[in-house]
């Protein structure tokens, strides 16, 4: 078995690579054979050239996620709204207050708020999956308006 037909898990939890041997006996011997966990990053330098791996995992790549994330949306050609954006921080008028009483009301309350939610319907959230992360994707509602709250709920459906 070569590098290049393994899989490599690196930089995992103490649990999850002491845990891995356990599954040997719930796979075939060839699958258990091409899967490599380490808790470093140690493989990676070993098998890969060391301006290829990333600077927080030891390699000389200098990569900035924000810029990656603008040139694949140049390259794309992605229409981005304006007010669109990420790393969100409620605002300061949103206090523990308002977040007690926004958690406590019901689909219907949050419909009727004022201000009216700027967004409102179904979405698909894929779940943590448990013990063996076999997730599967629910359909929640989802709520996002000001003052700078986005709230989902179980049932897609708008309810008291």
């Amino acid at each position: 078995t070569t590098f290049h037909n393994m899989a490599h898990m690196c930089g995992v939890p103490k649990v999850m690579a002491r845990g891995f041997p356990l599954l040997r006996f719930l796979m075939s011997s060839e699958a258990y054979a091409g899967i490599r966990v380490s808790q470093d990053y140690a493989p990676l330098h070993r098998f890969l050239p060391q301006e290829s791996i990333p600077e927080e995992m030891g390699g000389g790549l200098e990569f900035d996620i924000e810029k990656y994330i603008q040139w694949r949306i140049e390259e794309e050609g992605v229409n981005v709204e304006p007010d669109f954006f990420r790393g969100f921080e409620p605002p300061t008028r949103l206090t523990d207050d308002v977040v007690k009483h926004l958690l406590g009301l019901s689909s219907q309350d949050i419909v009727n708020y004022a201000p009216k939610p700027t967004k409102l319907g179904p979405v698909k959230k894929q779940g943590s999956g448990g013990l063996f992360s076999s997730c599967r994707w629910k359909t929640k509602l989802v709520v996002v308006g000001p003052p700078g709250f986005c709230i989902y709920f179980d049932s897609p459906q708008i309810s008291a």
